[in-house]
């Protein structure tokens, strides 16, 4: 299923929570078969009449009571066989009394008589009746639970029991019944009414079966599979063929992108049924409700196809056992929106789709979805919100990252078949993929699946020569307090002519140095850790040449220049960071900096020849509208003339207060919103900060110095080392967010300090001195 509007609340709204109920079902009997045979004429009655015939097989002893889904319609009669039974039924449940106990691998047909009106979700999903369309949408945002198949059918509602189908749904003349699987004969009927019969032999879940009814024309044409050739239905009405024809002439690539990288094809049949549906699509199995929209006779809407066809393998084939996992559905079939463009249009095209849904996490998941979520933890009023679709499909890059291309794939392989027509679960995914990387997946789940949050690396120093480069690397935890373990990446090095040299590293503490030595002709400029956000970390970037003057936008930098002198052209690269700089590198006591976010400015230019402005654009507003604001709201400022911007040259580990630069005010001083424009282009790090008495930790210093630690990871114990120019120093103790937590004077060049009172996590330590020292981090175990 993908969502194209822009963002909708979800609320709890179902008529009952049946969560519980349902979680003994599969101890006691298990579904076979659901017959569906229903009579939907006369489109604008909006009523549904017939009957289903549910085959069920016992699983227990002395089963005497079945409890099936069933939202709002009216039960009329139930039979097994000619014998008719007792039964009760509220808004959403119904109650069958079986009149003959069944035991272990008995088996019976339940008849189920029943119509009404079928309801659908107050936001997204259920039935609709609109002109001459009858449809369903299998899934309900506002109801618990989100499968929706018991509004048009009795049925066990979630997302483990899977059942075949048929299907037999009668209509007027003229309209035609589309369902999943493959179409049987017609029967047409003595009152010039239609049959139409449908049956599926692969066993899917009730949220992923289908009806859709309309003037439809079918257009029809057979793909050349993998292991087998199989028919492609498309239903549109006459006037709509020649834009579906259009708008899917890639979809037989498609089909062969997915069978080629994940499996193959896994249903006796493809196809998309279109409705006049504005919230966006929904992955019935064989048979996708696909949004008129999305035919435009465009490319346009061609991710979205690729989205709703990845279903077939990523949740339909394989599907997710509860709600809180849904990233498995719908983060796999975003991740194959890029995956399509990228087989079909080439890398730049992955990229450019992952570093959308990149700045739409790393801006406003968090907003829109209420908090930093566990992804495979996700509530249930936000089941389909940012943090399933996009960060899932996030993490799925980052996977296939760690992992590289072959392994992954056969791992993507070998978990489809291992639990094809079954339901799977993160660590069921994990311990699957294991098997084809020596990388460490239990961390990388630990990391990315099962902590909030997420993590940046940064080259927070470094120098160039003549052939080398030298800098210090570092990690940076985003919301939690989490050290990862291992972290791969590449550095672009960058010569004034814009040519690369690609260096591979990896990152397994909090800091590293590195030396990359390049060519003897090859003069650095500038370096550009995890080009493409080809691992996608807490960052998000631009790179542009400039030539000429007037306004630049840095998107994704979220920075604009005004270049008012350009003698050459010139290349720059601004750097976002969705993380905090270190409060211990502030140098003025009485400053907060913030702990949210900061740029980096680089790349090949003079500032000779590049003259003109930065507009550092400051927004500390909660609006209640999630796209705005959310960007400085975790600075404690009310009037703006406590805000500073400040810098920290590329040298150097020290924030100091930015002056050449003028502030503005959005409309007032206290409405938190406006910029600071400074009155050149320079390069280095630059931060919001904001007077704060209650800070005072560092002072500007002067001279180098250095320290040792060990052991680290440690548990006990922390010995520091220091040089006798740092004799009778002040060791300081802060945690990752800043807070001092203990001091000791070091009165000899060994110290043992005890830390058995500190909490398990990262720490971070400087020492107070007149001498220039890093500040380093060691880890509580």
């Amino acid at each position: 299923m993908k969502k194209t509007f822009f963002f909708i609340s979800i609320y709890f709204f179902g008529l009952i929570s049946f969560a519980n109920a349902q979680d003994n079902r599969k101890n006691q009997f298990d579904v076979l078969n659901y017959s569906i045979n229903l009579n939907i004429r006369n489109i604008s009655e909006k009523e549904i009449a017939g009957n289903t015939v549910v085959k069920i097989k016992s699983v227990q002893n002395n089963l005497s009571n079945i409890f099936l889904d069933l939202a709002i319609l009216k039960v009329d009669s139930i039979f097994i066989n000619q014998n008719k039974q007792n039964f009760t039924q509220n808004d959403s449940q119904l109650f069958v009394n079986l009149q003959t106990p069944l035991n272990i691998n008995d088996s019976i047909n339940l008849n189920i008589y029943y119509q009404g009106n079928p309801t659908k979700d107050p936001s997204w999903g259920g039935f609709y009746f609109t002109g001459n369309y009858a449809f369903n949408m299998g899934v309900g945002f506002n109801v618990n639970p989100h499968n929706y198949g018991r509004v048009w059918f009795p049925c066990v509602d979630n997302f483990t029991d899977r059942s075949t189908y048929d299907f037999h749904i009668t209509t007027d003349s003229g309209y035609m019944a589309v369902c999943n699987g493959l179409p049987k004969a017609t029967t047409i009927n003595t009152d010039n009414s239609n049959t139409w019969n449908w049956k599926l032999n692969q066993p899917i879940p009730t949220y992923l079966a289908c009806v859709a009814i309309s003037n439809y024309t079918p257009v029809k044409f057979t793909y050349a599979g993998k292991s087998k050739n199989f028919e492609v239905i498309l239903a549109a009405m006459a006037s709509d063929t020649v834009k579906v024809k259009a708008s899917m002439i890639n979809l037989s690539k498609a089909l062969q992108f997915f069978e080629s990288k994940f499996s193959d094809y896994p249903f006796e049949r493809a196809g998309y049924v279109m409705v006049p549906f504005s919230g966006g699509a929904m992955e019935h199995a064989t048979c996708i409700t696909y949004p008129l929209f999305g035919v435009d006779g465009t490319l346009n809407y061609e991710t979205l196809m690729a989205h709703e066809l990845s279903h077939m393998w990523w949740g339909n084939m394989v599907t997710c056992e509860s709600e809180s996992e849904m990233w498995l559905n719908e983060g796999w079939a975003s991740f194959c929106e890029a995956l399509f463009l990228e087989l079909m249009y080439g890398k730049e095209s992955f990229y450019a789709d992952m570093n959308e849904k990149l700045l739409l996490v790393m801006r406003s998941a968090h907003i829109r979805d209420g908090d930093f979520l566990v992804l495979n933890q996700i509530p249930h009023n936000v089941t389909y919100g940012d943090h399933v679709y996009k960060k899932g499909a996030l993490t799925v890059t980052a996977l296939r990252y760690f992992m590289g291309d072959t392994a992954f794939y056969k791992a993507c392989n070998s978990y489809l078949t291992k639990y094809q027509f079954q339901s799977s679960n993160s660590i069921q995914l994990r311990n699957e993929f294991q098997k084809f990387t020596a990388v460490n997946l239990t961390n990388f789940f630990n990391e990315w699946v099962f902590t909030a949050g997420g993590v940046a690396i940064e080259a927070n120093s470094y120098k160039t020569a003549a052939n080398f480069v030298e800098l210090n690397i570092r990690q940076h935890a985003r919301v939690n307090n989490l050290l990862h373990q291992y972290i791969p990446f590449k550095i672009t090095v960058f010569d004034k002519n814009g040519d690369r040299y690609i260096y591979d590293d990896s990152l397994n503490t909090y800091e590293k140095q590195i030396l990359i030595r390049v060519p003897y002709d090859f003069f650095p400029e500038f370096i550009l850790v995890n080009e493409n956000n080809e691992l996608p970390l807490a960052k998000t970037y631009n790179l542009q040449t400039i030539k000429g003057t007037g306004i630049k936008t840095f998107t994704d930098g979220l920075l604009i220049l005004n270049v008012q002198q350009n003698t050459d052209s010139a290349i720059v690269l601004v750097e976002h960071y969705w993380v905090g700089a270190k409060q211990y590198e502030v140098a003025p006591k009485g400053i907060r900096i913030s702990n949210y976010r900061f740029w980096n400015i680089d790349g090949s230019f003079d500032n000779n020849k590049l003259k003109g402005q930065c507009f550092f654009n400051y927004d500390g507003t909660k609006p209640t509208n999630p796209a705005a604001g959310h960007l400085d709201h975790t600075l404690p400022f009310t009037n703006e003339d406590s805000l500073v911007l400040l810098y920290k040259a590329p040298t150097t580990n020290t924030w100091v207060i930015h002056t050449d630069n003028i502030r503005i005010n959005g409309g007032n001083k206290m409405d938190k919103v406006g910029r600071f424009t400074t009155n050149k282009i320079e390069k280095g790090m630059y931060a919001f900060g904001v007077y704060d008495d209650k800070v005072g930790l560092t002072n500007l210093i002067k001279k180098e110095a250095n320290f040792t630690l060990y052991p680290n990871p440690t548990k006990h114990i922390l010995n520091i080392e220091i040089s006798e120019n740092l004799m009778n120093s002040k060791a300081i103790i802060f945690d990752i967010n800043g807070k001092e937590i203990q001091q000791i004077k070091l009165t000899k060049t060994n110290e043992t300090i005890n830390i058995d009172q500190l909490s398990k996590g990262m720490y971070y330590i400087k020492l107070e001195s007149n001498l220039i020292t890093p500040t380093k981090a060691f880890v509580v175990e």
